[in-house]
């Protein structure tokens, strides 16, 4: 199929794999964007609307994968990034590209503390951080956008995720990062909190080939879990990032969570809307 696809956020972690993965498959145009030009990538500030309006114009991309966001659990930072820079992608459909079909990236963390099991897309959206209630948000513009304008827009709402280039601000980025610092001797141990909850991760890799699925055959207006599907502790996911890197666990200290901060306990996700779309289900770590 000759299309041509934007994908925003091409930078960074998630974007750079998306990207890859959509160059290698037959046919069709990928356009990388990010706040800076360079290295295959094309320059795009989301924070400025009428530049987006005009490249969106430009371009007249027939798909959009809008990776781009932030995750600090600061307003100033998370509110314009994740809110605002979705808010400008849609304009800018919606007044220049009404044809395009748009991929929107949730997270998990709209859904704060849910009930035990697994947790299905119907589940209501309590967040308990300020990322969380930046994603619900978005989640609310998807939501507004289809039904007032009409727009071809599905969300693939995801769990968490670990690979090559994960951001220092999310646990196997931190551990990464800690691992590489104990190897230089900059640091004697790695140090993190407590290893008792449980959450869903799943390969970087498996995540972009189910964004791809629900761009492809997702139900315009709907969300999509993507997930392993299966909690793990954060002690065994912490094993497995230290294969290979030669620390054990003997070269971890642990501490309590930090109680000025909302600590869920468990979560993972149902992922029946995602299995039941062709393709079959994703590759599990």
């Amino acid at each position: 199929m000759n299309t041509c696809t934007l994908v925003t956020g091409a930078a960074g972690f998630t974007g750079r794999h998306l990207v890859g993965f959509l160059r290698g498959q037959a046919g069709g145009k990928v356009i990388a964007t990010g706040r800076e030009a360079g290295d295959g990538i094309m320059g795009l500030d989301l924070s400025d609307p009428e530049e987006v309006r005009q490249a969106i114009g430009r371009i007249r991309p027939s798909r959009i994968f809008h990776c781009a966001g932030r995750f600090t659990n600061v307003w100033e930072s998370d509110f314009p990034a994740n809110v605002g820079w979705t808010r400008h992608v849609l304009e800018a459909v919606r007044e220049h590209d009404p044809a395009c079909r748009v991929l929107l990236i949730g997270s998990a963390a709209e859904y704060g503390t849910p009930p035990e099991g697994p947790v299905a897309e119907s589940a209501p959206l309590h967040p308990v951080t300020i990322y969380g209630v930046t994603k619900a948000m978005q989640t609310m513009l998807m939501g507004y956008y289809h039904r007032s304008a009409g727009i071809d827009v599905v969300m693939a709402r995801t769990f968490n995720l670990f690979g090559p280039g994960c951001s220092p601000n999310l646990f196997p980025g931190r551990v990464a990062a800690q691992v590489a610092r104990v190897r230089q001797g900059a640091q004697v141990k790695i140090e993190l909190r407590s290893l008792s909850s449980r959450r869903d991760f799943l390969p970087v890799e498996d995540a972009v080939r189910a964004y791809a699925r629900i761009m492809d055959h997702g139900r315009s207006g709907e969300v999509y879990h993507v997930g392993s599907g299966s909690p793990v502790t954060m002690r065994k996911l912490l094993q497995r990032l230290l294969l290979g890197s030669g620390l054990t666990m003997d070269d971890v200290t642990t501490g309590a969570d930090d109680p000025t901060k909302s600590n869920v306990p468990e979560i993972y996700a149902d992922l029946t809307k995602l299995n039941a779309l062709p393709g079959g289900e994703p590759d599990r770590p």
